[in-house]
């Protein structure tokens, strides 16, 4: 009797992406309302699902310029070197 032992090795590769989402409605009194949140996506299977991270509406639109800048450039770190030239 012959014994065959198999290992299956499976890797799953997740690649995750971080941005700023914007949600924006009409209220019934009239007003336009915001959110403005840190948000991530992922996948699920077969599904791209999204999460909130971080609620950024009560922040500085400094703060959140920042964000979006940092997370524009996370591959390339070196554009980021020079923050005298860039504006926010």
């Amino acid at each position: 009797m012959l014994v065959f032992n198999l290992a299956f090795i499976c890797y799953i590769v997740y690649f995750v992406d971080m941005y700023i989402a914007r949600a924006t409605w009409p209220s019934t009194n009239g007003k336009s309302y915001e959110s403005i949140y840190l948000r991530e996506s992922y996948r699920d299977g077969t599904h791209v699902r999204k999460r909130n991270i971080a609620n950024l509406t009560h922040c500085d639109p400094k703060e959140i310029a920042a964000i979006e800048l940092a997370l524009r450039h996370k591959n390339n770190l070196t554009a980021l070197a020079s923050l005298e030239q860039i504006e926010l």
